[in-house]
Protein backbone atom coordinates (compact mmCIF):
# COMPACT_ATOMS: atom_id res chain seq x y z
CA UNK A 1 0.00 0.00 0.00
CA UNK A 2 1.47 3.34 -0.98
CA UNK A 3 0.58 6.91 -0.13
CA UNK A 4 1.38 10.40 -1.46
CA UNK A 5 4.96 11.50 -1.03
CA UNK A 6 6.33 7.99 -1.42
CA UNK A 7 5.21 6.99 2.09
CA UNK A 8 4.49 3.32 2.62
CA UNK A 9 2.43 2.59 5.73
CA UNK A 10 1.98 -1.14 5.17
CA UNK A 11 4.77 -2.25 7.59
CA UNK A 12 3.07 -0.32 10.39
CA UNK A 13 -0.48 -1.61 9.96
CA UNK A 14 -1.95 -4.24 12.29
CA UNK A 15 -2.04 -7.78 10.97
CA UNK A 16 -5.14 -8.45 8.87
CA UNK A 17 -5.89 -4.80 8.10
CA UNK A 18 -7.63 -4.27 4.76
CA UNK A 19 -7.26 -0.72 3.47
CA UNK A 20 -9.30 1.48 1.16
CA UNK A 21 -8.31 4.76 -0.45
CA UNK A 22 -11.56 6.74 -0.93
CA UNK A 23 -9.71 9.85 -2.10
CA UNK A 24 -6.19 11.14 -2.49
CA UNK A 25 -4.47 11.43 0.87
CA UNK A 26 -7.13 9.48 2.79
CA UNK A 27 -6.66 5.88 3.95
CA UNK A 28 -9.14 3.78 5.93
CA UNK A 29 -8.99 0.34 7.48
CA UNK A 30 -10.49 -1.73 10.24
CA UNK A 31 -8.24 -3.33 12.83
CA UNK A 32 -9.14 -7.02 12.64
CA UNK A 33 -7.89 -7.59 16.18
CA UNK A 34 -10.04 -5.06 18.07
CA UNK A 35 -12.60 -3.88 15.50
CA UNK A 36 -11.50 -0.23 15.61
CA UNK A 37 -12.02 1.73 12.37
CA UNK A 38 -9.09 4.01 11.56
CA UNK A 39 -8.88 6.96 9.17
CA UNK A 40 -5.47 8.34 8.22
CA UNK A 41 -5.40 11.82 6.70
CA UNK A 42 -2.30 12.92 4.81
CA UNK A 43 -1.69 16.60 4.07
CA UNK A 44 -2.20 15.93 0.34
CA UNK A 45 -5.91 15.42 1.02
CA UNK A 46 -6.05 19.25 1.14
CA UNK A 47 -5.93 20.53 -2.46
CA UNK A 48 -4.23 23.75 -1.31
CA UNK A 49 -1.35 21.77 0.16
CA UNK A 50 -1.02 19.14 -2.55
CA UNK A 51 1.77 20.88 -4.40
CA UNK A 52 5.55 21.15 -4.41
CA UNK A 53 5.53 24.78 -3.24
CA UNK A 54 3.84 23.75 0.03
CA UNK A 55 6.32 20.90 0.53
CA UNK A 56 9.32 23.15 -0.09
CA UNK A 57 7.98 25.74 2.36
CA UNK A 58 7.23 23.10 5.02
CA UNK A 59 10.74 21.68 4.78
CA UNK A 60 12.37 25.03 5.51
CA UNK A 61 13.73 25.23 9.01
CA UNK A 62 13.27 21.56 9.87
CA UNK A 63 15.24 18.38 9.36
CA UNK A 64 14.30 15.69 6.87
CA UNK A 65 13.46 13.31 9.70
CA UNK A 66 11.16 15.86 11.38
CA UNK A 67 9.39 16.47 8.08
CA UNK A 68 8.84 12.75 7.60
CA UNK A 69 7.41 12.43 11.09
CA UNK A 70 5.21 15.54 11.13
CA UNK A 71 4.01 15.68 7.53
CA UNK A 72 4.37 12.18 6.11
CA UNK A 73 3.12 10.59 9.35
CA UNK A 74 6.01 8.19 9.68
CA UNK A 75 4.82 6.11 12.61
CA UNK A 76 8.16 4.49 13.28
CA UNK A 77 9.52 7.61 15.00
CA UNK A 78 11.92 7.65 17.94
CA UNK A 79 13.06 10.21 20.44
CA UNK A 80 16.39 11.15 18.98
CA UNK A 81 17.98 11.76 15.61
CA UNK A 82 17.95 9.06 12.90
CA UNK A 83 21.53 8.19 11.97
CA UNK A 84 20.77 8.18 8.24
CA UNK A 85 17.71 10.45 8.32
CA UNK A 86 19.14 12.98 5.87
CA UNK A 87 20.61 10.32 3.56
CA UNK A 88 17.95 7.62 3.27
CA UNK A 89 14.85 8.03 1.09
CA UNK A 90 12.49 5.07 1.27
CA UNK A 91 10.98 5.79 -2.16
CA UNK A 92 14.47 5.80 -3.72
CA UNK A 93 16.49 3.25 -1.74
CA UNK A 94 13.83 0.55 -1.22
CA UNK A 95 12.89 -1.55 -4.24
CA UNK A 96 9.14 -1.64 -5.00
CA UNK A 97 9.49 -5.35 -5.86
CA UNK A 98 11.50 -8.25 -4.47
CA UNK A 99 15.06 -8.51 -5.75
CA UNK A 100 16.62 -11.67 -7.16
CA UNK A 101 20.30 -12.45 -6.80
CA UNK A 102 22.55 -12.85 -9.83
CA UNK A 103 23.69 -16.47 -9.84
CA UNK A 104 27.13 -15.68 -11.26
CA UNK A 105 27.96 -13.11 -8.55
CA UNK A 106 29.08 -14.03 -5.03
CA UNK A 107 26.89 -13.42 -2.01
CA UNK A 108 28.46 -11.04 0.51
CA UNK A 109 27.16 -11.58 4.01
CA UNK A 110 27.61 -9.13 6.86
CA UNK A 111 27.58 -10.53 10.41
CA UNK A 112 26.97 -9.07 13.84
CA UNK A 113 27.31 -11.49 16.74
CA UNK A 114 26.08 -11.44 20.34
CA UNK A 115 22.69 -11.97 21.97
CA UNK A 116 20.94 -10.33 19.02
CA UNK A 117 22.77 -11.84 16.05
CA UNK A 118 22.19 -10.47 12.58
CA UNK A 119 23.19 -11.45 9.07
CA UNK A 120 22.55 -9.42 5.93
CA UNK A 121 22.83 -10.91 2.43
CA UNK A 122 24.15 -8.55 -0.22
CA UNK A 123 25.64 -8.47 -3.70
CA UNK A 124 27.73 -5.88 -5.51
CA UNK A 125 26.07 -5.24 -8.84
CA UNK A 126 27.55 -3.49 -11.90
CA UNK A 127 28.26 0.15 -11.31
CA UNK A 128 29.40 -0.64 -7.75
CA UNK A 129 25.78 -0.82 -6.57
CA UNK A 130 25.34 -2.57 -3.24
CA UNK A 131 22.08 -4.53 -3.18
CA UNK A 132 20.68 -5.74 0.16
CA UNK A 133 18.80 -8.91 -0.75
CA UNK A 134 17.71 -10.44 2.56
CA UNK A 135 18.26 -10.20 6.30
CA UNK A 136 18.07 -12.42 9.35
CA UNK A 137 17.83 -10.61 12.68
CA UNK A 138 17.17 -12.66 15.80
CA UNK A 139 16.67 -11.93 19.49
CA UNK A 140 18.17 -13.99 22.30
CA UNK A 141 19.37 -16.76 19.97
CA UNK A 142 22.63 -18.60 20.57
CA UNK A 143 25.23 -18.60 17.83
CA UNK A 144 24.93 -22.31 16.99
CA UNK A 145 21.18 -22.06 16.43
CA UNK A 146 21.67 -18.84 14.50
CA UNK A 147 24.22 -20.46 12.18
CA UNK A 148 21.79 -23.30 11.53
CA UNK A 149 19.11 -20.75 10.63
CA UNK A 150 21.46 -18.87 8.32
CA UNK A 151 22.49 -22.10 6.62
CA UNK A 152 18.88 -23.16 6.10
CA UNK A 153 17.79 -19.78 4.76
CA UNK A 154 20.82 -19.51 2.51
CA UNK A 155 19.93 -22.79 0.79
CA UNK A 156 16.31 -21.71 0.50
CA UNK A 157 16.95 -18.19 -0.81
CA UNK A 158 20.10 -18.74 -2.91
CA UNK A 159 20.15 -22.40 -4.04
CA UNK A 160 22.44 -21.63 -7.01
CA UNK A 161 25.00 -19.56 -5.15
CA UNK A 162 28.41 -21.18 -4.77
CA UNK A 163 30.67 -18.34 -3.59
CA UNK A 164 30.34 -16.43 -0.35
CA UNK A 165 32.30 -13.64 1.28
CA UNK A 166 31.78 -13.05 5.00
CA UNK A 167 32.46 -9.62 6.50
CA UNK A 168 32.19 -10.01 10.24
CA UNK A 169 32.23 -8.08 13.46
CA UNK A 170 35.95 -7.99 14.41
CA UNK A 171 34.96 -9.12 17.90
CA UNK A 172 34.05 -12.44 16.31
CA UNK A 173 37.75 -13.32 16.17
CA UNK A 174 38.02 -13.20 19.96
CA UNK A 175 37.66 -16.39 21.98
CA UNK A 176 34.56 -16.87 24.06
CA UNK A 177 35.19 -16.56 27.81
CA UNK A 178 33.37 -19.89 28.22
CA UNK A 179 35.34 -22.04 25.77
CA UNK A 180 38.20 -21.95 23.27
CA UNK A 181 36.08 -21.27 20.20
CA UNK A 182 35.61 -17.97 18.41
CA UNK A 183 32.46 -16.91 16.59
CA UNK A 184 34.41 -16.94 13.34
CA UNK A 185 35.76 -20.46 13.89
CA UNK A 186 32.23 -21.66 14.59
CA UNK A 187 31.03 -19.96 11.42
CA UNK A 188 33.67 -21.59 9.24
CA UNK A 189 33.13 -24.98 10.89
CA UNK A 190 29.33 -24.99 10.63
CA UNK A 191 28.83 -23.42 7.20
CA UNK A 192 30.18 -25.63 4.44
CA UNK A 193 30.15 -23.05 1.66
CA UNK A 194 33.19 -21.96 -0.32
CA UNK A 195 33.87 -18.65 1.37
CA UNK A 196 36.36 -16.10 2.61
CA UNK A 197 36.13 -14.35 5.96
CA UNK A 198 37.41 -10.85 6.73
CA UNK A 199 36.77 -8.44 9.62
CA UNK A 200 34.78 -5.28 8.99
CA UNK A 201 36.14 -1.98 10.21
CA UNK A 202 35.36 -1.20 13.83
CA UNK A 203 35.75 2.59 13.99
CA UNK A 204 32.17 3.96 14.18
CA UNK A 205 32.83 7.08 12.12
CA UNK A 206 34.33 5.04 9.28
CA UNK A 207 31.42 2.62 9.34
CA UNK A 208 28.75 5.31 9.16
CA UNK A 209 30.66 7.18 6.45
CA UNK A 210 30.86 4.00 4.36
CA UNK A 211 27.06 3.59 4.46
CA UNK A 212 26.46 7.26 3.66
CA UNK A 213 28.77 6.94 0.67
CA UNK A 214 26.43 4.36 -0.85
CA UNK A 215 23.25 6.19 0.14
CA UNK A 216 24.46 9.44 -1.33
CA UNK A 217 25.47 8.09 -4.72
CA UNK A 218 23.44 7.13 -7.76
CA UNK A 219 24.36 5.22 -10.90
CA UNK A 220 22.66 6.60 -13.99
CA UNK A 221 19.75 7.63 -11.78
CA UNK A 222 19.53 4.34 -9.88
CA UNK A 223 20.47 4.15 -6.18
CA UNK A 224 23.94 2.87 -5.31
CA UNK A 225 22.27 1.11 -2.37
CA UNK A 226 19.04 -0.75 -3.12
CA UNK A 227 17.18 -2.65 -0.39
CA UNK A 228 14.70 -5.47 -0.84
CA UNK A 229 11.32 -4.64 0.80
CA UNK A 230 11.53 -7.84 2.88
CA UNK A 231 14.42 -6.35 4.91
CA UNK A 232 12.11 -4.71 7.44
CA UNK A 233 14.75 -4.32 10.17
CA UNK A 234 17.24 -2.63 7.86
CA UNK A 235 14.52 -0.37 6.46
CA UNK A 236 13.10 0.35 9.91
CA UNK A 237 16.56 1.22 11.13
CA UNK A 238 17.09 3.60 8.23
CA UNK A 239 13.70 5.15 8.96
CA UNK A 240 14.76 6.09 12.49
CA UNK A 241 14.94 2.89 14.51
CA UNK A 242 18.72 3.23 14.29
CA UNK A 243 19.21 6.63 15.89
CA UNK A 244 21.20 8.85 18.21
CA UNK A 245 19.33 9.04 21.52
CA UNK A 246 19.34 11.94 23.97
CA UNK A 247 21.29 11.74 27.23
CA UNK A 248 19.91 12.93 30.57
CA UNK A 249 21.07 16.50 29.87
CA UNK A 250 19.12 16.63 26.61
CA UNK A 251 22.14 16.34 24.31
CA UNK A 252 22.41 13.78 21.54
CA UNK A 253 24.76 10.91 22.34
CA UNK A 254 27.83 10.46 20.16
CA UNK A 255 27.11 6.80 19.37
CA UNK A 256 23.88 5.31 17.97
CA UNK A 257 21.49 3.67 20.43
CA UNK A 258 21.84 -0.09 20.88
CA UNK A 259 18.44 -1.64 20.19
CA UNK A 260 16.76 -4.24 17.97
CA UNK A 261 17.55 -2.21 14.86
CA UNK A 262 21.22 -1.59 15.58
CA UNK A 263 22.42 -5.16 15.00
CA UNK A 264 21.24 -5.38 11.40
CA UNK A 265 22.60 -1.88 10.88
CA UNK A 266 26.00 -2.94 12.24
CA UNK A 267 26.07 -6.01 9.98
CA UNK A 268 25.39 -3.84 6.93
CA UNK A 269 28.04 -1.35 7.99
CA UNK A 270 30.71 -4.04 8.10
CA UNK A 271 29.92 -4.92 4.48
CA UNK A 272 30.01 -1.28 3.40
CA UNK A 273 33.46 -0.75 4.94
CA UNK A 274 35.07 -3.55 2.94
CA UNK A 275 33.11 -4.41 -0.18
CA UNK A 276 34.68 -1.85 -2.52
CA UNK A 277 38.17 -3.13 -1.67
CA UNK A 278 37.41 -6.85 -1.97
CA UNK A 279 38.46 -9.11 -4.83
CA UNK A 280 35.15 -10.68 -5.84
CA UNK A 281 36.42 -12.26 -9.06
CA UNK A 282 36.87 -15.68 -7.51
CA UNK A 283 40.30 -15.98 -9.11
CA UNK A 284 42.42 -14.91 -6.17
CA UNK A 285 40.61 -15.65 -2.92
CA UNK A 286 42.07 -13.89 0.07
CA UNK A 287 40.91 -15.76 3.18
CA UNK A 288 41.90 -14.28 6.50
CA UNK A 289 42.66 -16.97 9.04
CA UNK A 290 41.13 -16.93 12.48
CA UNK A 291 43.65 -15.89 15.14
CA UNK A 292 44.80 -18.59 17.53
CA UNK A 293 44.87 -16.16 20.45
CA UNK A 294 42.30 -14.22 22.45
CA UNK A 295 42.40 -10.46 23.02
CA UNK A 296 44.11 -10.09 26.38
CA UNK A 297 44.94 -6.41 26.52
CA UNK A 298 44.37 -3.12 24.77
CA UNK A 299 47.61 -3.34 22.79
CA UNK A 300 46.54 -6.61 21.16
CA UNK A 301 43.18 -5.13 20.23
CA UNK A 302 44.83 -2.03 18.78
CA UNK A 303 47.32 -4.13 16.81
CA UNK A 304 44.52 -6.32 15.41
CA UNK A 305 42.34 -3.42 14.33
CA UNK A 306 45.27 -1.45 12.88
CA UNK A 307 47.02 -4.17 10.90
CA UNK A 308 44.45 -6.95 10.58
CA UNK A 309 45.08 -10.63 11.02
CA UNK A 310 48.34 -12.07 9.77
Amino acid sequence: MGAPGGVDYSPDLPQGAVTTNPQRGIWEWTNAQNGFHVVLTHFTSDADKDNQAFVDDAKRGTSASNFEREYNIRWQSFRGKPVFGDDFKRSFHVSPTHLAAYAHLPIIRGWDFGLYPACVFTQLWPGMRLVVLREICESGMGLERFLEEVSRKTKEWFPRADRFHEVVDPAGFARSPNDERTAVSMLTDRLTYRMTVIPGKQVPAERLAAVRKFLGRNVAGDPAMLIDPSCVMIIGGMDGGYHFAYNISGQLREKPEKNLYSHGADALQYVCTRVLDMDLSGNTPTPIKSPTYGFRNANQIKEHLTHGTK
